[in-house]
């Protein structure tokens, strides 16, 4: 079964953002959040724990996710 994604999961570090319990990360390109390098480590994979994460089905999936959490940790992002 298909675990739940929850938001505390995921550390926002200096350089991208990491699914700690699978240890997925994005790592977008400078200037271009949108834009980036997605490594799925164990996503997908069932882990010792019995935990089962599914990635996005598809690319706009993830960058909305990814474009959210970015816009609300990002002091620099406007808000309107």
């Amino acid at each position: 079964m298909t675990a739940p994604v929850q938001r505390d999961q995921f550390k926002i570090w200096s350089k991208g953002i990491t699914h700690e319990p699978t240890g997925a990360t994005y790592t977008p390109h400078p200037g271009a959040p949108h834009s980036g390098i997605m490594n799925l480590n164990q996503l997908g994979n069932l882990l010792p724990n019995g935990d089962d994460y599914r990635p996005p089905r598809s690319a706009n999936d993830d960058g909305s996710v990814v474009g959210r959490v970015r816009q609300r940790e990002s002091p620099s992002v406007r808000r309107s």
